[in-house]
């Protein structure tokens, strides 16, 4: 328990809890970003445009996670993607369900990070696993929404296209990782980080 407390004010103490302008700045340029990335995936076929696109959340994902690092960014992140972006992965066709399914992949986030957090002593690896966590839960979470009985029937393919999503988040949100390590100590982000 002691460590929990201890880490818990780690968190405070980092600002974790409290945003700047410039948060919520970065974070509509990552939605921007991602919603001219998710453009050019449109005119593929399915598959490849289903991977590609999701590989593309993941990513962006994990680096506003890793650039941010406030609590709730992903969340946010999330609901404003449904707003900007008209064609996520796993969402077509959900409507206002949409915002349901990305609150609950928001809020698993938040939930894994922060047990991730006291527990895993790397500091990318909380962040990269409760990514992939979040994301691998979108299909169970949306198929549930739709239809609980449809997931009984289909829960074996529901299970793949999990494993599946999991898969694809595990290594987009590596690569975000290394992106993210190799520019880390760049004069922007560092400007970004620490400039008040």
């Amino acid at each position: 328990m002691g460590k929990a407390q201890a880490k818990s004010s780690g968190l405070k103490a980092s600002g974790y809890f409290s945003y700047r302008l410039k948060d919520l700045i970065a974070l509509v340029v990552i939605i921007a970003c991602w919603a001219g990335a998710n453009i050019l995936f449109q005119p593929m076929n399915i598959l490849p445009r289903f991977i590609l696109s999701f590989a593309i959340m993941a990513f962006f994902v994990t680096f506003s996670a890793l650039l941010i690092r406030k609590f709730g960014v992903v969340l946010l992140l999330f609901l404003l993607a449904v707003t900007a972006i008209s064609s996520l992965p796993d969402l077509t066709g959900l409507g206002i369900k949409a915002y349901v399914v990305m609150f609950i992949a928001g809020s698993v986030f938040e939930l894994m990070y922060l047990i991730f957090y006291t527990e895993i002593k790397v500091i990318p690896f909380d962040v990269i696993f409760s990514v992939v966590i979040a994301l691998a839960s979108v299909p169970l979470s949306t198929g549930l929404l739709l239809s609980p009985a449809l997931v009984n029937l289909r829960l074996a393919e529901i299970i793949n296209l999990m494993l599946l999503d999991f898969f694809i988040a595990l290594i987009a949100a590596m690569v975000s990782f290394f992106f993210w390590f190799n520019i880390r100590v760049s004069k922007f982000i560092l400007k970004f980080e620490y400039a008040s």
